[in-house]
Protein backbone atom coordinates (compact mmCIF):
# COMPACT_ATOMS: atom_id res chain seq x y z
CA UNK A 1 0.00 0.00 0.00
CA UNK A 2 1.53 2.92 -0.85
CA UNK A 3 -0.38 6.38 -0.42
CA UNK A 4 0.94 9.64 -2.61
CA UNK A 5 -1.56 12.70 -2.99
CA UNK A 6 1.23 14.91 -3.04
CA UNK A 7 2.61 17.26 -5.66
CA UNK A 8 6.03 19.10 -6.05
CA UNK A 9 3.85 22.50 -5.28
CA UNK A 10 3.02 21.86 -1.62
CA UNK A 11 5.29 24.06 0.14
CA UNK A 12 4.42 22.83 3.54
CA UNK A 13 7.01 21.79 5.76
CA UNK A 14 7.94 18.54 5.38
CA UNK A 15 8.35 15.82 8.17
CA UNK A 16 10.07 12.07 7.29
CA UNK A 17 8.10 9.30 9.98
CA UNK A 18 10.07 6.44 10.44
CA UNK A 19 7.79 3.43 11.56
CA UNK A 20 3.82 2.95 10.38
CA UNK A 21 3.02 1.79 13.41
CA UNK A 22 0.43 3.81 15.47
CA UNK A 23 2.86 5.98 16.76
CA UNK A 24 4.12 6.89 13.42
CA UNK A 25 0.31 7.12 11.83
CA UNK A 26 -0.65 8.64 15.08
CA UNK A 27 2.25 11.44 15.10
CA UNK A 28 1.52 12.03 10.84
CA UNK A 29 -2.41 12.68 11.87
CA UNK A 30 -1.23 15.49 14.12
CA UNK A 31 1.07 16.84 11.83
CA UNK A 32 -1.25 17.51 8.89
CA UNK A 33 -3.76 19.23 11.32
CA UNK A 34 -1.57 21.93 11.82
CA UNK A 35 -0.45 22.67 8.30
CA UNK A 36 2.58 20.37 8.15
CA UNK A 37 2.84 17.87 5.13
CA UNK A 38 4.19 14.28 6.75
CA UNK A 39 5.62 11.14 5.35
CA UNK A 40 5.40 7.87 6.86
CA UNK A 41 7.96 5.09 5.96
CA UNK A 42 7.17 1.58 7.00
CA UNK A 43 9.63 -1.57 6.04
CA UNK A 44 6.19 -3.64 6.28
CA UNK A 45 3.95 -4.20 3.74
CA UNK A 46 1.17 -2.89 5.39
CA UNK A 47 0.71 -0.42 8.47
CA UNK A 48 0.11 -1.22 12.03
CA UNK A 49 2.85 -2.72 13.45
CA UNK A 50 2.84 -4.80 16.41
CA UNK A 51 -1.05 -3.97 15.66
CA UNK A 52 -1.28 -5.58 12.44
CA UNK A 53 -2.76 -8.28 11.05
CA UNK A 54 -2.43 -11.44 8.75
CA UNK A 55 -5.16 -13.23 6.54
CA UNK A 56 -6.70 -16.75 7.48
CA UNK A 57 -9.11 -17.92 4.50
CA UNK A 58 -9.71 -14.68 3.50
CA UNK A 59 -10.32 -13.19 6.85
CA UNK A 60 -7.68 -10.73 8.48
CA UNK A 61 -6.86 -11.61 12.52
CA UNK A 62 -4.71 -9.56 14.48
CA UNK A 63 -1.08 -10.75 15.13
CA UNK A 64 -1.78 -10.09 18.49
CA UNK A 65 -4.64 -9.44 21.34
CA UNK A 66 -5.53 -6.17 21.91
CA UNK A 67 -8.41 -3.55 23.11
CA UNK A 68 -8.48 -0.47 25.06
CA UNK A 69 -10.05 0.25 27.98
CA UNK A 70 -13.07 2.99 28.76
CA UNK A 71 -10.91 5.08 30.60
CA UNK A 72 -8.22 5.55 27.64
CA UNK A 73 -8.46 8.94 26.59
CA UNK A 74 -6.41 9.45 23.89
CA UNK A 75 -7.33 6.44 21.67
CA UNK A 76 -11.29 7.41 22.27
CA UNK A 77 -10.53 11.03 21.11
CA UNK A 78 -8.45 9.56 18.42
CA UNK A 79 -11.73 7.49 17.27
CA UNK A 80 -13.80 10.65 17.55
CA UNK A 81 -11.67 12.91 15.39
CA UNK A 82 -11.81 10.17 12.24
CA UNK A 83 -15.66 9.80 12.86
CA UNK A 84 -15.21 6.16 13.70
CA UNK A 85 -17.13 5.73 16.58
CA UNK A 86 -19.78 3.39 15.68
CA UNK A 87 -16.61 0.88 15.17
CA UNK A 88 -16.24 0.50 18.34
CA UNK A 89 -17.28 -2.43 20.66
CA UNK A 90 -17.42 -2.70 23.98
CA UNK A 91 -18.03 -6.29 25.49
CA UNK A 92 -17.40 -7.57 29.52
CA UNK A 93 -14.10 -8.88 30.12
CA UNK A 94 -14.18 -12.93 30.41
CA UNK A 95 -11.69 -13.39 32.96
CA UNK A 96 -10.09 -16.82 33.75
CA UNK A 97 -6.90 -18.86 35.07
CA UNK A 98 -5.35 -22.18 33.90
CA UNK A 99 -4.12 -23.53 36.86
CA UNK A 100 -3.30 -26.98 37.43
CA UNK A 101 -5.03 -29.17 35.19
CA UNK A 102 -8.54 -26.86 35.83
CA UNK A 103 -9.76 -23.95 34.34
CA UNK A 104 -11.39 -20.93 36.94
CA UNK A 105 -13.28 -18.32 35.91
CA UNK A 106 -12.52 -14.59 37.47
CA UNK A 107 -14.05 -12.17 36.73
CA UNK A 108 -16.70 -11.33 39.30
CA UNK A 109 -16.43 -10.91 43.36
CA UNK A 110 -18.36 -14.23 43.31
CA UNK A 111 -15.29 -16.07 40.85
CA UNK A 112 -12.91 -15.17 43.09
CA UNK A 113 -14.55 -16.42 46.03
CA UNK A 114 -14.62 -19.77 44.12
CA UNK A 115 -11.10 -19.57 43.34
CA UNK A 116 -10.00 -22.38 45.63
CA UNK A 117 -6.49 -22.71 45.00
CA UNK A 118 -6.16 -20.22 47.43
CA UNK A 119 -6.77 -20.35 51.21
CA UNK A 120 -10.38 -18.53 51.48
CA UNK A 121 -8.46 -15.85 53.47
CA UNK A 122 -6.25 -15.44 50.80
CA UNK A 123 -9.55 -15.22 48.10
CA UNK A 124 -10.92 -11.85 50.69
CA UNK A 125 -7.24 -10.80 50.30
CA UNK A 126 -7.07 -11.39 46.16
CA UNK A 127 -10.11 -9.49 46.38
CA UNK A 128 -9.26 -6.57 48.19
CA UNK A 129 -5.78 -6.36 46.21
CA UNK A 130 -7.11 -4.39 43.75
CA UNK A 131 -9.25 -2.04 45.76
CA UNK A 132 -6.27 -1.38 47.86
CA UNK A 133 -4.00 -0.31 44.55
CA UNK A 134 -6.54 1.97 43.18
CA UNK A 135 -6.06 3.75 46.47
CA UNK A 136 -2.71 4.69 45.46
CA UNK A 137 -2.84 8.25 44.31
CA UNK A 138 0.82 9.09 44.01
CA UNK A 139 2.69 6.84 42.12
CA UNK A 140 5.77 8.30 43.39
CA UNK A 141 5.43 5.92 46.81
CA UNK A 142 5.93 3.06 44.69
CA UNK A 143 8.54 3.84 42.37
CA UNK A 144 11.58 1.95 44.73
CA UNK A 145 9.37 -0.98 44.46
CA UNK A 146 9.67 -3.98 42.36
CA UNK A 147 6.17 -5.31 41.47
CA UNK A 148 6.56 -8.24 43.30
CA UNK A 149 7.98 -6.81 46.65
CA UNK A 150 4.62 -4.61 46.28
CA UNK A 151 2.40 -7.24 45.57
CA UNK A 152 3.63 -9.76 48.31
CA UNK A 153 2.96 -6.80 50.77
CA UNK A 154 -1.04 -6.09 49.36
CA UNK A 155 -1.68 -9.63 49.06
CA UNK A 156 0.42 -12.46 50.67
CA UNK A 157 2.98 -14.63 49.40
CA UNK A 158 0.55 -17.33 48.44
CA UNK A 159 -1.48 -14.76 45.81
CA UNK A 160 1.72 -13.75 44.46
CA UNK A 161 2.83 -17.20 44.20
CA UNK A 162 -0.80 -18.56 42.67
CA UNK A 163 -1.46 -15.51 40.45
CA UNK A 164 0.67 -12.73 39.97
CA UNK A 165 4.36 -14.71 39.53
CA UNK A 166 2.75 -17.03 36.60
CA UNK A 167 1.89 -13.82 35.03
CA UNK A 168 4.73 -12.33 35.43
CA UNK A 169 6.88 -14.76 34.53
CA UNK A 170 5.14 -15.66 31.57
CA UNK A 171 4.93 -11.79 29.94
CA UNK A 172 8.57 -10.83 30.75
CA UNK A 173 10.15 -14.17 31.50
CA UNK A 174 14.21 -13.46 32.95
CA UNK A 175 12.92 -10.12 33.89
CA UNK A 176 10.03 -10.99 35.98
CA UNK A 177 11.34 -9.73 39.31
CA UNK A 178 12.41 -6.36 37.93
CA UNK A 179 9.54 -5.25 37.18
CA UNK A 180 8.55 -1.70 38.55
CA UNK A 181 5.21 -1.75 40.82
CA UNK A 182 4.27 1.44 38.74
CA UNK A 183 4.19 -0.60 35.87
CA UNK A 184 1.64 -3.08 37.36
CA UNK A 185 0.04 -0.70 39.48
CA UNK A 186 -0.79 1.40 36.19
CA UNK A 187 -2.49 -1.73 34.61
CA UNK A 188 -4.83 -2.69 37.52
CA UNK A 189 -5.30 1.08 37.87
CA UNK A 190 -6.86 1.29 34.23
CA UNK A 191 -8.31 -2.06 34.03
CA UNK A 192 -10.16 -1.46 37.66
CA UNK A 193 -11.80 1.81 35.87
CA UNK A 194 -12.48 0.35 32.55
CA UNK A 195 -16.48 0.20 33.37
CA UNK A 196 -19.93 0.22 31.70
CA UNK A 197 -22.94 2.12 32.54
CA UNK A 198 -23.82 -0.94 35.01
CA UNK A 199 -20.30 -1.02 36.77
CA UNK A 200 -19.20 -3.92 34.72
CA UNK A 201 -15.63 -3.95 33.86
CA UNK A 202 -15.64 -3.47 30.07
CA UNK A 203 -12.85 -3.61 26.89
CA UNK A 204 -13.42 -2.07 24.14
CA UNK A 205 -12.51 -3.01 20.91
CA UNK A 206 -12.58 -2.20 16.93
CA UNK A 207 -14.62 -3.89 14.33
CA UNK A 208 -12.31 -5.42 12.01
CA UNK A 209 -9.43 -4.86 14.37
CA UNK A 210 -6.71 -2.77 15.22
CA UNK A 211 -4.99 -3.11 11.94
CA UNK A 212 -8.50 -1.67 10.51
CA UNK A 213 -8.16 1.32 12.71
CA UNK A 214 -4.31 1.95 11.03
CA UNK A 215 -5.18 1.79 8.08
CA UNK A 216 -7.99 4.01 8.17
CA UNK A 217 -5.75 6.21 10.05
CA UNK A 218 -3.22 5.93 6.99
CA UNK A 219 -5.87 6.87 4.53
CA UNK A 220 -6.72 9.98 6.46
CA UNK A 221 -3.34 11.08 6.71
CA UNK A 222 -3.01 10.45 2.63
CA UNK A 223 -6.36 12.24 2.04
CA UNK A 224 -5.29 15.57 4.65
CA UNK A 225 -2.21 15.87 1.91
CA UNK A 226 0.29 13.31 3.57
CA UNK A 227 2.12 9.60 2.09
CA UNK A 228 2.18 6.33 3.77
CA UNK A 229 4.97 4.63 2.14
CA UNK A 230 5.21 0.78 2.61
CA UNK A 231 7.24 -1.06 1.80
CA UNK A 232 10.17 1.13 2.63
CA UNK A 233 12.80 1.26 4.92
CA UNK A 234 14.66 4.23 6.48
CA UNK A 235 18.69 2.96 5.94
CA UNK A 236 19.72 5.81 7.79
CA UNK A 237 19.64 9.65 8.48
CA UNK A 238 21.20 12.80 5.95
CA UNK A 239 23.12 14.98 8.10
CA UNK A 240 23.93 18.60 7.55
CA UNK A 241 25.94 20.58 9.68
CA UNK A 242 24.59 18.92 12.41
CA UNK A 243 21.19 19.04 11.69
CA UNK A 244 19.24 16.10 10.24
CA UNK A 245 18.24 17.11 6.55
CA UNK A 246 16.60 13.67 5.14
CA UNK A 247 16.49 9.68 5.52
CA UNK A 248 17.86 7.37 3.11
CA UNK A 249 15.21 4.54 2.37
CA UNK A 250 15.95 1.32 0.11
CA UNK A 251 14.20 3.71 -2.85
CA UNK A 252 16.56 6.48 -2.09
CA UNK A 253 17.18 9.78 -0.34
CA UNK A 254 14.07 12.00 1.02
CA UNK A 255 14.92 15.07 1.80
CA UNK A 256 13.03 16.67 5.02
CA UNK A 257 12.50 19.86 7.44
CA UNK A 258 12.50 17.28 10.66
CA UNK A 259 12.67 13.55 11.02
CA UNK A 260 10.61 11.92 13.81
CA UNK A 261 11.79 8.33 14.51
CA UNK A 262 9.20 5.69 15.97
CA UNK A 263 11.28 2.21 15.95
CA UNK A 264 12.93 0.54 19.18
CA UNK A 265 15.63 2.14 20.32
CA UNK A 266 18.32 -0.36 19.45
CA UNK A 267 17.32 -0.21 16.04
CA UNK A 268 17.14 3.83 15.91
CA UNK A 269 20.83 3.10 17.25
CA UNK A 270 21.68 2.08 14.28
CA UNK A 271 20.32 4.81 12.35
CA UNK A 272 21.76 7.29 14.04
CA UNK A 273 25.34 5.98 14.99
CA UNK A 274 27.39 7.31 12.12
CA UNK A 275 26.71 11.14 13.07
CA UNK A 276 26.52 10.77 17.11
CA UNK A 277 28.85 9.60 20.30
CA UNK A 278 29.51 6.49 20.95
CA UNK A 279 28.60 6.43 24.56
CA UNK A 280 25.43 8.33 23.40
CA UNK A 281 24.73 5.03 20.67
CA UNK A 282 25.67 2.27 24.00
CA UNK A 283 23.19 3.80 26.48
CA UNK A 284 20.20 3.30 23.68
CA UNK A 285 21.25 -0.04 23.41
CA UNK A 286 21.50 -0.92 26.99
CA UNK A 287 17.79 -1.02 27.00
CA UNK A 288 16.68 -4.49 26.42
CA UNK A 289 13.96 -5.79 24.32
CA UNK A 290 11.50 -8.75 24.61
CA UNK A 291 10.20 -10.74 21.84
CA UNK A 292 7.00 -11.06 21.78
CA UNK A 293 5.23 -15.01 20.39
CA UNK A 294 1.55 -14.96 20.30
CA UNK A 295 -0.07 -18.46 19.27
CA UNK A 296 -2.95 -17.96 17.28
CA UNK A 297 -5.20 -21.32 17.22
CA UNK A 298 -8.55 -22.30 14.85
CA UNK A 299 -10.62 -24.19 16.66
CA UNK A 300 -13.61 -26.07 15.53
CA UNK A 301 -15.06 -25.12 19.40
CA UNK A 302 -14.73 -23.08 22.33
CA UNK A 303 -11.71 -23.70 24.79
CA UNK A 304 -13.29 -23.09 27.58
CA UNK A 305 -16.24 -21.09 29.56
CA UNK A 306 -14.38 -18.46 30.54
Amino acid sequence: MNLNTTNGSDDRPHVVIIGGGFAGLAAAWELTRHGVRPTVLEADAEVGGLAGSFEVNGERLEKFYHHWFTNDAQIGDLVKELGAEDRVLYRPTRTGMYFAKNFFKLSSPVDVLRFTPLSFANRIRLGLLALRARAVRDWKELESLTAEEWLVKLGGRQVYRVVWEPLLHGKFGPFASQISAVWFWNKLKLRGGSRGKGGAEMLAYYRGGFAALAEQLASEVVAAGGQVRTGVAATGLVVEHGRVTGVETSEGEITADAVIATPALPIFADLVEPHVSGDYVDDLRKVEYLANVCLVLELDRSLSET
